[in-house]
């Protein structure tokens, strides 16, 4: 009441005129009744406002996190079961097969010029497997693009991060960066060509990711048989895997090793027990980029990314 009369005191006259005829049980009445006027629709408006603009946010959380567990969903079986595949061909290969000794004495990638119509199946297979996990990730990638990924769930993020650095590790240049033994005494136009020379193009996986998916699949190994040696998109793949080997002083020995380690982390993180790598083999496979630089790159690739690298130490 004191309050109320403190302000009717700095009124201007008339109103204290005013004041004065209605008495003090009138001025809490008048007051009332400027509140309920004036100010309690703007309180009210500036509620709602906030209470919409949360149930908007709400509900544009929902939707996006539903959209992405809805697509994740969609493709994990389908991701994880080729990524299972492809493993035991690239196990193989990098020698940590349970069935087959090293490889370095195979032949099995050899191509003799351009001729892949008589190279060995297991080529064949190789490239076929290796383009079945990249082309499901190049659909995921597309589709996921329009979908706020920001607001992803733990595991759901992990599930994109696994994805794109399996995109990374295989078309990135920059993982060639730093001090590298490969490039000592070339001069830098001649490092820049073996960089290339040693990279898949991330346009040419989306070639061949628009081009190969055919009924929500990617095409089955006999249609793809027809394309090896007669599409022209297809080459530089054929050509990165053609005559791969350790010996060799080329890059992408070790650009493989390190797409063939993010396979091994993904599949750890998402796949069944029987089917994951043991630490000691994800050592020996760390071991074979026997370049520090790239063993580092791929570390911090790891971390930007909010993975954990999968072995200790």
């Amino acid at each position: 009441m004191a309050i109320i009369q403190g302000l009717a005191a700095q009124l201007p006259d008339d109103w204290k005129v005013v004041i004065a005829l209605v008495g003090s049980g009138g001025i809490v009445a008048l007051f009332s009744a400027l509140l309920t006027t004036f100010a309690l629709p703007q309180v009210n408006h500036q509620l709602n406002k906030r209470f919409l603009r949360h149930r908007l946010d709400t509900e544009y959380e929902y939707e996006q996190r539903k959209k992405l567990r809805d697509l994740i969903g969609s493709y994990h079986g389908r991701m994880l079961t080729a990524a299972d595949i492809l493993k035991p061909s690239l196990a193989h290969l990098y020698g940590l097969s349970k069935l087959f000794e090293s490889t370095e004495t195979d032949k099995w990638l050899e191509v003799k010029g351009e001729n892949y119509q008589a190279v060995d199946f297991r080529f064949i297979r190789m490239v076929y497997r290796f383009l079945a996990v990249a082309t499901l990730v190049q659909r995921f990638e597309a589709e996921a693009h329009y979908i706020d990924s920001r607001l992803a769930e733990d595991d759901d993020f992990r599930f994109l991060s696994y994805l794109k650095l399996l995109q990374k590790a295989a078309t990135d240049i920059h993982l060639f960066e730093g001090d590298i033994d490969l490039f000592e005494g070339l001069d830098r136009n001649d490092i820049e060509k073996r960089i290339y020379m040693d990279t898949i193009r991330s346009d040419t996986l989306r070639i061949l990711s628009d081009s190969y998916w055919m009924d929500d699949r990617f095409l089955n190994l006999n249609g793809f048989k027809s394309k090896v040696g007669r599409d022209h998109n297809l080459s530089p793949v054929l050509w990165f895997f053609a005559n791969l080997g350790p010996k060799e002083k080329r890059l992408r020995w070790y650009r493989l090793a390190a797409f063939y380690f993010v396979l091994a982390g993904f599949i750890n993180h998402f796949g069944y027990k029987h089917q994951k790598t043991e630490e000691k083999d994800l050592e020996k496979l760390l071991h074979q980029m026997k370049e520090a630089a790239i063993r580092k790159k791929l570390c911090r690739w790891f971390e930007e990314y909010g993975l954990t690298f999968p072995r200790k130490g």
